[in-house]
């Protein structure tokens, strides 16, 4: 009798050593997946690290006449090194219509405001 109690004590303790080892394993395996995929995430962001910092600077350079030229990257395929606008530095300044317009907008802020609007 004593020696089927010991057996039967020594088979429940090793199924709770087999439970414990199963559940030690899958949180194993699954501490290896997270931590491949944030190694893939730190090496991935690493290389694009890299790859942003070894292309060469683009450099603009402007004259004294407003006129932009680009002095230092390589340019794109099919574009040249210079920069073009549309507009001159006289088409710049706003409009009668552009002018009212920005200072009614501040006007209605300004009047408007409470300290609550952050």
């Amino acid at each position: 009798m004593a020696m089927m109690g010991r057996m039967r004590r020594r088979r429940l303790a090793t199924r709770a050593i087999t439970n414990t080892m199963r559940m030690l394993r899958a949180y194993a395996n699954r501490s290896m997946v997270l931590a491949m995929v944030f190694g893939v995430i730190a090496l991935s962001s690493f290389a694009f690290a890299v790859y942003v910092r070894l292309q060469p600077p683009t450099v603009i350079r402007v004259d004294s006449e407003g006129e932009a030229a680009i002095v230092g990257g390589t340019p794109a395929p099919g574009h040249t090194r210079g920069l073009t606008f549309t507009a001159s530095a006289a088409d710049a300044a706003p409009t009668d219509v552009e002018s009212k317009a920005v200072v009614r907008r501040f006007l209605d802020h300004y009047l408007n405001y409470t300290p609550g609007d952050g």
